[in-house]
């Protein structure tokens, strides 16, 4: 992600991106960045003999493997780039039924054919797909505010204003001003406005925030309460290293075969459906670092939770495998595995196919979502 090098860039992929840069540089691991239009010459030009691993987004890893004469290496490309050296960067993971691809299938599936373990993620997912995960480096920058210090707040999580009426939780019309006049707190949000979007009465607007005044509002905080959207956010976890709670918005219920619990297992996709669950891998930490509110069941139970998270002091928390050092030891442990070796093994015992071609499903979203570098190929 080329903001990742930008101090003022925060989406939750930069957030994943710059933590593993810090560790990457600090072992002098030697890092080259390119972009999609200049990769096929990059390559020629380096060679498979200096180049031992590539990081790409998953449509790109897509596109080489649709390239066996320009990308991958195949039978027409011997020079190409090898297939166990190609891993997808996906924030997101290989996920069952997902829109974004178009509609993948409802079973498992992979960017690379050679298994998930080559999809590299931020979280703890489903189907073995390699974990490196990531610490929130802005822990330490501020100094932890003394509860009985901070202001009667609690910091409402929204990128826009749109997330409050598009499938809202909670009813945008009343709950926010309910909210503040049952508990006596100011509710406040940060979220950028969009056009026909006017942020709920009851809230009160910050506007856009600089990282650095965004933390100073968390730690002055009470308590942070998600809304469903954005999913999969960092910032649970950078309320959490300020020693403010979290409350989070799960469905325990959908229909008869879409059922979630408060704290699904990585196994459990539903942590990760933004129908069912904003935070599956946050939710697991539980009371009374996070909080989570079943919105199928009774609403009174939001003001409860909301009203034993804001008074229940937590010191500041940090995650055990979201620390320095795990995340470094995933990491080296990632670089120390002969990749070549790996897949050549599973395809030996018939875990991986000899032949590594993409999904027709896949082609099909290629051919709606043409590489610019090679749009006759679908």
């Amino acid at each position: 992600m080329p903001c990742s090098w930008a101090a003022d860039c925060t989406p939750g992929e930069a957030v994943w991106m710059k933590s593993l840069l810090e560790i990457i540089k600090h072992h002098n691991i030697f890092l080259l960045y390119t972009n999609w239009n200049t990769f096929r010459r990059d390559w020629k030009l380096l060679g498979n003999d200096l180049i031992t691993h590539i990081w790409a987004d998953e449509n790109h890893v897509l596109w080489c493997f649709n390239d066996i004469e320009g990308c991958i290496q195949s039978p027409y490309n011997p020079q190409g780039v090898p297939p166990h050296k190609l891993f997808a960067f996906t924030y997101w993971g290989a996920t069952p039924g997902s829109g974004t691809w178009g509609g993948s299938p409802t079973r498992p599936w992979m960017f690379n054919p050679l298994g998930s373990e080559w999809s590299l993620v931020p979280y703890e997912m489903p189907e073995g797909q390699f974990y490196l995960g990531y610490h929130y480096q802005r822990c330490s920058s501020l100094p932890i505010v003394p509860a009985q210090w901070r202001k009667n707040r609690i910091v409402v999580l929204a990128k826009k204003s749109n997330y409050f009426y598009e499938q809202p939780v909670f009813d945008p019309k009343t709950f926010y001003g309910n909210l503040r006049r049952k508990t006596g707190m100011d509710i406040v949000t940060n979220a950028l406005v969009s056009d026909g979007y006017p942020i709920p009465p009851g809230l009160t607007p910050f506007g856009e925030l600089s990282p650095e005044d965004y933390d100073q509002l968390l730690a002055e905080s009470k308590a942070v309460l998600g809304i469903s959207r954005p999913i999969l956010s960092p910032t649970p976890y950078a309320s959490l290293c300020r020693g403010v709670p979290v409350i989070m918005p799960y469905k325990s219920k959908l229909d008869e075969s879409r059922t979630c619990s408060a704290a699904p297992p990585p196994s459990d996709w539903c942590g990760f459906d933004m129908e069912r669950h904003q935070h599956g891998p946050a939710g697991r930490i539980g009371e009374p670092y996070v909080y989570m509110v079943d919105t199928i069941g009774a609403k009174d139970s939001v003001l409860d939770i909301i009203r034993r998270a804001v008074t229940t002091p937590i010191g500041q928390y940090e995650p055990p495998d979201m620390k320095y050092e795990a995340v470094e030891q995933r990491l080296l442990d990632f670089f120390a595995i002969d990749w070549e070796v790996y897949a050549s093994k599973k395809q030996s015992l018939g875990l991986a196919p000899d032949s590594l071609e993409i999904e027709d499903w896949q082609h099909g979203w290629i051919r709606w979502n043409r590489d610019p570098e090679r749009p006759d190929l679908s």
